[in-house]
């Protein structure tokens, strides 16, 4: 979503630089997109954001896991 919005970025930067006239009506049409990539790379970072915490809990889970394996294994070896 990132890599879109910098795509739509610079092509909308690129066309209003080859027309480069500076009326009201070209002004916005260079502005929705802008706009619009903007709203895209806020939502793509929150949802970034989101998949982080995501990934760190599962890992802390594992290493739990791992802990309480590692002592079982202990717990076995003493006990032969």
């Amino acid at each position: 979503m990132i890599i879109n919005a910098i795509i739509l970025l610079t092509m909308s930067g690129l066309f209003f630089l080859i027309r480069l006239e500076f009326s009201c009506e070209k002004i916005v049409l260079f502005l929705v997109p802008v706009i619009l990539a903007s709203v895209m790379i806020f939502f793509a970072t929150v949802n970034i954001k989101d998949k982080n915490k995501e990934i760190e809990n599962r890992m802390e889970t594992i290493i739990k896991d791992n802990k309480m394996l590692k002592q079982e294994i202990e717990i076995l070896k003493q006990t032969k």
